[in-house]
Formats: C-alpha cells, structure tokens, sequence
C-alpha cells in the first residue's frame, strides 16, 4: 500500500498545478484565437440580420452570405470552435470530450473539401487543405491528456 501512495505522490508531482498546464503552448495559441474569432460570429451572425454581407471561410468552406446555408454552417463551426475554446483555456470539465468533437469535426469538414467540394462545384480543383496537419495532432493530443484532465479535482 505504501509504494502504490509513494507512486501516485511521485506522478502527481509530474502533473502541472493546473488543467492549462497540459495543453501544448500551439492548443493554447490557437485556443485564444477560435475564442475571440468565436465571438465575432456571433456579431457576423446579427450582422447577417441587417443585411451585411462580408467573407467567411473555414475548412475550405466559403461564403459572403451569413444567412445561406454554409454561412450558418462556418458561423456555427466557429462558435462551437469559441466555446470549446473557452471550455479548454478555463479548465472545464467538458472541455476535453468538445475538443475531441470539434477535431473530429474538422477533420470531416477538410476531407469533404479536399475530395467532395471539387466534383460538387465545377470551377474549384482538388485544394490540399493544411488545416488537417493540426486537426489530427490536435485529436491526438487532446485524447492523450483526457485521463490527466480528468484527475483534477474541480474546485
């Protein structure tokens, strides 16, 4: 019993002394970026009410209209982006399994622009979209720490 309590003692102090401390430096950069771009959206979203148009893309998904159906498509991707994003900065319990989603997601969403879009419309050719070069690290790194994640106990 003693050496199983001197184990754990000895791989909590491998955990860092928060949640945040677990996310590699480029999940917390990207993090703060998809929150503050997650925010806009929702202003893209009521501008769309005024009939404001302007460019949105994500994932090769593009559109100027935010009320058609791909714009709501990319502004809710970026909203579910913004709250994962604020999920994973300020150290949420849900935050991991979001994460997972949202990478998943992307994932999807690049497969289906890279191979879909193109036989879909006739004046886009097969575009390699770079996005998924961090989408699958991301999946990977997210599942990696689900179970340490987990171990903090909530205040």
């Amino acid at each position: 019993m003693e050496k199983t309590d001197k184990a754990f003692k000895a791989d909590a102090k491998l955990l860092p002394l928060r949640r945040r401390g677990l996310l590699p430096w480029w999940i917390r950069f990207f993090s703060w970026f998809f929150m503050i771009t997650g925010g806009l959206a929702v202003f893209g979203l009521i501008a769309g009410f005024f009939n404001i148009s302007f460019s949105i893309s994500l994932y090769g998904l593009e559109e100027t209209n935010p009320h058609s159906l791909i714009g709501l498509l990319i502004i809710i991707l970026f909203i579910y982006k913004g709250v994962t994003s604020y999920g994973l900065l300020f150290e949420k319990d849900w935050a991991i399994i979001w994460a997972k989603i949202d990478a998943v997601f992307g994932i999807f969403f690049c497969v289906f622009s890279m191979f879909v879009l193109p036989f879909l419309i006739e004046e886009q050719g097969v575009v390699i979209r770079l996005e998924i070069a961090l989408l699958i690290p991301y999946l990977l790194k997210v599942d990696k720490i689900k179970t340490a994640w987990h171990s903090f106990k909530t205040v």
